[in-house]
């Protein structure tokens, strides 16, 4: 049994490290967290897993990925409150919430008509910051022990760094589609500054330290000189000395 369970825990440290090496290459969000659902399921075979992010506006923990035996089962818009379940315990408490037997466990709350036999929740934070859940779930009794709370405690600090990479990813690509909006919507705001400029029919006249910087076309029509003329001599010049 001592040897089944080194050869365990060397299979499990492995395991983290290649879930770890999947995650630090995806960048957007919504693949990334179901890379991270289908990578521990895989590599772990658990029988059921979940991700849940905290909606900082309504405090409620929302479903965003899951593998395994509830993928078609559970609803698409499936949240908890804060303290509600085991998930919410761990979230609440920002401590591990695991159970050898659901049924016995007084913070269990079962949503739909589930195969589990025990479950282990852990919270994924960044820092001090908590901002989800890693939920597994067994279809037997007792699935996880201490060991299991230690490689997925590790694996949510991975998930927590991945998943702030992505943000901040995702961050800049909003910033950058922002700027190219608002460069753009200034270069149309030029070009119809500039028609409007030179179809008027009145003059237009730019100076910039008694020079004449810039004329529209009216300018020249009116004053009878090029542009070239205009362009290079003080505006003074074309003011009536009275």
């Amino acid at each position: 049994r001592a040897e089944e369970l080194t050869r365990r825990r060397a299979a499990q440290t492995t395991l983290v490290y290649e879930v770890g090496k999947r995650l630090s290459g995806e960048l957007e969000l919504e693949a990334l967290l179901s890379e991270i659902v289908t990578a521990v399921r895989d590599a772990f075979d658990y029988y059921s897993v979940m991700l849940l992010l905290l909606d900082n506006e309504t405090q409620r923990l929302t479903l965003q990925a899951i593998a395994g035996g509830y993928a078609e089962t559970y609803p698409q818009d499936f949240s908890l409150a804060v303290g509600e379940g085991m998930i919410g315990r761990a979230a609440a408490t920002g401590e591990p919430q695991i159970s050898g037997d659901v049924a016995r466990h007084p913070h269990y709350v079962g949503k739909i008509d589930e195969q589990t036999k025990s479950e282990l929740s852990v919270p994924i934070k960044i820092g001090n910051r908590f901002i989800g859940v890693l939920d597994l779930q067994g279809d037997k009794f007792n699935a996880f022990d201490g060991a299991d709370i230690m490689v997925m405690e590790t694996m949510a600090d991975q998930i927590a760094v991945a998943i702030r990479n992505a943000q901040l990813f995702q961050r800049v690509q909003q910033e950058l589609e922002e700027r190219g909006r608002a460069e753009e919507a200034l270069r149309i705001s030029e070009e119809r500054n500039r028609m409007v400029v030179e179809n008027a029919n009145e003059a237009i006249f730019v100076t910039q330290e008694g020079m004449l910087k810039f004329v529209n076309p009216q300018a020249t029509t009116l004053t009878g000189y090029s542009l070239e003329e205009l362009t290079s001599r003080p505006f003074t010049e074309f003011i009536h000395p009275d």
